[in-house]
């Protein structure tokens, strides 16, 4: 992990329920950080949970989004990675984009919603939801 806060930020999907954690798609999944990028949700189940290391880059990113309930999280990334066998890849820096992401598409994607993925499980005690009038007033 480079990421210097402690924070990560997620727009919720509908089946997804922060009060018993959060995982990936398919757990045991070898999708690469590339393709999980590149395609999101649309590609193959992965074992990524998505992030945005800033409110700012996951609001953006919840206006994309077709879902009529925009549910925000905060994740401290510290705790995960105390007490969960998580891996966090922080594609913030341009450095790590260009380890993981041999595609424009992809960079470009990871550069403008400043990703930052989690590979396991999100304990819920890791895990506080943001409410709607703290994201809009921030």
């Amino acid at each position: 992990m480079q990421h210097n806060d402690k924070f990560v930020y997620r727009l919720l999907n509908e089946m997804e329920m922060p009060e018993h954690g959060l995982r990936a798609k398919n757990p045991p999944a070898c999708v690469s950080i590339q393709e999980h990028v590149e395609k999101g949700s649309w590609g193959r189940p992965s074992q990524f949970i998505s992030t945005a290391a800033s409110l700012h880059a996951v609001k953006q990113f919840a206006t994309r989004s077709v879902s009529p309930r925009k549910r925000i999280v905060k994740i401290d990334l510290r705790k995960v990675e105390e007490s969960s066998e998580a891996a966090v890849f922080d594609l913030t820096s341009k450095e790590n984009r260009e380890n993981y992401l041999t595609s424009e598409k992809a960079q470009n994607f990871a550069r403008k919603f400043q990703e930052v993925l989690i590979r396991g499980y999100v304990p819920a005690d890791c895990i506080e939801v943001i409410s709607q009038e703290q994201v809009f007033r921030e």
